[in-house]
C-alpha cells in the first residue's frame, strides 16, 4: 500500500507541474462537483487499547482507503458538500488487530475564486462515523473479538485543486481535522485525500 501511495502522489505532482505550464487563463467552473480519490487517515489507538486490555503497542495507526464527495455551489462561492470515506488497516500492530473507519458527513463549503490553474475551498462538516476493530484471541480455536462503535463526527478542512479544464481537475490535497468519540475515548484524527474532480 505504501508503494501505491507514492505512485498516486507522484502522478498528482507530475500532472500539476505539466498543467502549470499551460497558459494562465481563467474560466468559469461549474457549480456541481464530484470527487473520488485515495484517503489516508492517522488514527489514535487509545480507545481500542483500553478495550483490548492495553495490549496495543502503538499510540496511533495509519489507515488507507477511498473518499467520495459531492458538492453543489448555489452561488459562485457558497455551497454544501456530502462526504463519504472508508479507511482500514488489516494489522494495526504486532498483535494483528484490524481497524476500519467509515464516515458519512455533510456541511457548508466556501469556494475561493481560482487563480488560473489552482483553486481552493474550505468546509465544515458533521455526521457520523462507524468504527470496527477486530482483536484476535489466542487459545481455544484462535477466535477473534469484534468491537463495533458508532459516533458523531465533526470535521473542518480545506482543499487545493489543479484545474485541467472547466470540467476536470486534480485534487492535489484535501486536508481535514476529524473529531469523533469511540470506545470511551476522544479521537482527534488527521485525514489527507487526493484524487480526481469532475465538474458539471
Amino acid at each position: 500500500m505504501r508503494k501505491f501511495t507514492v505512485v498516486v502522489i507522484s502522478v498528482f505532482f507530475m500532472a500539476a507541474c505539466a498543467a502549470a505550464q499551460m497558459a494562465n487563463t481563467r474560466f468559469d467552473i461549474p457549480r456541481n462537483e464530484m470527487y473520488i480519490g485515495y484517503a489516508f487517515e492517522q488514527s489514535q489507538t487509545s480507545g481500542i487499547s483500553k478495550l483490548s486490555g492495553g495490549d496495543v503497542d502503538v499510540d496511533s495507526t495509519s489507515l488507507n482507503g477511498v473518499a467520495f464527495e459531492y458538492a453543489h455551489y448555489m452561488q459562485d462561492h457558497l455551497g454544501f458538500i456530502l462526504d463519504l470515506a472508508h479507511e482500514s488497516n488489516s494489522k494495526v500492530d504486532s498483535t494483528g488487530i484490524k481497524l476500519t473507519h467509515s464516515s458519512y458527513m455533510a456541511g457548508p463549503a466556501y469556494r475561493v475564486h481560482h487563480w488560473g490553474f489552482f483553486s481552493a475551498s474550505v468546509h465544515g462538516m458533521g455526521g457520523v462515523e462507524h468504527s470496527v476493530f477486530t482483536s484476535p484471541q489466542s487459545g481455544q480455536g484462535n477466535f477473534s473479538i469484534v468491537y463495533d462503535s458508532w459516533s458523531g463526527a465533526a470535521a473542518v478542512g480545506a482543499t487545493v485543486d489543479g484545474n485541467l479544464s472547466p470540467h476536470v481537475g486534480v485534487r492535489l490535497a484535501q486536508v481535514d481535522y476529524v473529531y469523533t468519540h469511540h470506545y470511551s475515548s476522544n479521537q482527534n484524527t488527521f485525514r489527507y485525500s487526493g484524487g480526481v474532480v469532475f465538474r458539471f
